[in-house]
């Protein structure tokens, strides 16, 4: 709590609280979180990882604080399509009940 007294405390000081998602590309296939996500730099989707960060940012010093950083990590769903190890089911042919 000192550190915050003594930083920020200040009269005239104000902080506001800021989040953006980072995208680094990243190739491979057994890197931890891996997936596809959209890259506004490279205007597209990309094979990367993505984190979360929240920084306090000090308006008078223009300045960035981090507080915290994550790692986004999808769970694969059933049935996804870049999910392979679920086997896709075959569609069964439909009959008319005239043709019996």
């Amino acid at each position: 709590m000192d550190v915050y007294q003594n930083a920020f405390n200040k009269k005239g000081f104000s902080l506001s609280l800021g989040g953006d998602e980072v995208v680094v590309s990243k190739s491979g296939k057994h890197t931890y979180g891996i997936d596809r996500f959209y890259s506004s730099i490279q205007n597209q989707v990309i094979q990367s990882l993505a984190f979360l960060n929240l920084s306090l940012i000090s308006v008078e010093t223009r300045k960035a604080y981090p507080l915290s950083t994550q790692q986004i990590v999808r769970e694969k769903k059933e049935g996804c399509i870049k999910d392979k190890s679920v086997k896709k089911s075959k569609k069964k042919k439909m009959v008319k009940l005239e043709d019996l």
